[in-house]
């Protein structure tokens, strides 16, 4: 565009300069005011003209710098400036994020624990904008469902978090815009540790009070005890000799894992160290018979209740109340009949 106006102005200024050449070579005559006025009006256009010609060229010398640099800047890099101003009444420190909890680290029983935390600015600064907090959990947005003060905010999932390890991250801006960031990771565990007793079953008849007390646990990091006792945790197992008294025994196992969950086993048990009561009321010891079917009769009571009941090695039914008969074929000579009498808890006699 500039470069036509300027071939524009080249050509009024030529055909200035031929039209004052023309009027020079006009036939001599005495030059009249009209010639003289054409020839100065002719000259002050070719000088404007050229003066105009000059101006327009260093114009377009400058627009060619100009787009030389254009170009020189589209291949380059991209840049950028930043200006930082600093003065008096500025506020150029982030808040301040304290008070993290669940505490970083922390192992919980807990699937819904409260999530909080407090934050400040400087006492000098912009103070807190209230509306830039933002808490995530697991990269969940929750602030929505928090509560969200001018110094702090608390959030309680309302459904139970998965059991493992969980992040809480808190962002929160002062009004110049000072941004500060905190994240703290806890851990949730609300399954109770398993402890079963192998050892002993439910209502065993035990004929000693000194017994061993062993069994199993889930988790090989709980603490465990035995009526009350501590017993150590083998990776899982635990063994302990244990006193009882005569008759009903509790034997109880608690388990409490790291993070305070509680688990426990039981089992009831009888101490019967009394053996049965036993009476033979056919013969006496070392008395003769002419009998070959000889019937052995007599009583056995236990108080925890018989086991059993054998002669020579057969089993012999017992009544309700103690009696039993049982038929025995003799052998001519010398007869050993053997009874014996065995209670729930194992004890003998004969």
């Amino acid at each position: 565009m500039v470069e036509r106006s300027r071939e524009e102005v080249q050509a009024a200024k030529r055909e200035c300069d031929e039209a004052s050449e023309a009027l020079d070579r006009a036939p001599p005559k005495k030059h009249d005011d009209e010639y003289d006025r054409k020839k100065k009006d002719l000259k002050d256009l070719s000088t404007l003209l050229a003066e105009l010609d000059q101006a327009m060229a260093g114009i377009i010398a400058r627009l060619d710098e100009i787009k030389e640099k254009i170009e020189k800047l589209r291949n380059q890099p991209p840049s950028f400036l930043i200006i930082e101003i600093i003065g008096k009444g500025c506020d150029s420190t982030q808040p301040s994020i304290t008070n993290l909890l669940p505490a970083d680290g922390s192992l919980l029983n807990s699937a819904r624990p409260p999530i909080s935390a407090q934050y400040a600015d400087d006492g000098a600064g912009s103070g807190i904008d209230p509306l830039s907090a933002q808490l995530t959990v697991d990269s969940v947005n929750v602030t929505a469902q928090a509560a969200v003060t001018a110094s702090g905010v608390t959030y309680t999932p309302g459904a139970n978090l998965a059991e493992g390890g969980h992040q809480a991250t808190l962002t929160v801006s002062d009004k110049a815009h000072n941004t500060a960031s905190a994240s703290w990771r806890f851990t949730t565990d609300t399954v109770a540790p398993v402890a079963k007793i192998t050892s002993h079953q439910n209502n065993q008849y035990l004929n000693t009070p000194q017994v061993t007390v062993s069994g199993t646990i889930d988790d090989p990091s709980a603490a465990l005890t035995v009526n009350g006792r501590q017993v150590q945790n083998a990776g899982g197992a635990f063994s302990l000799d244990l006193g009882l008294t005569e008759g009903s025994n509790s034997i109880l196992v608690e388990a409490l894992d790291q993070a305070g969950n509680r688990g426990s086993a039981a089992v009831s048990v009888i101490v019967d160290t009394v053996k049965p009561v036993l009476s033979v009321s056919t013969l006496s010891d070392n008395a003769s018979t002419n009998q070959q079917i000889l019937n052995i009769a007599g009583s056995a009571t236990d108080t925890s209740g018989l086991q059993g009941l054998m002669i020579n090695g057969s089993t012999v039914a017992v009544n309700n109340d103690g009696s039993f008969s049982h038929a025995v074929t003799l052998a001519p000579g010398p007869n050993t009949i053997i009874v014996v009498a065995t209670d729930a808890a194992g004890n003998t006699t004969t």
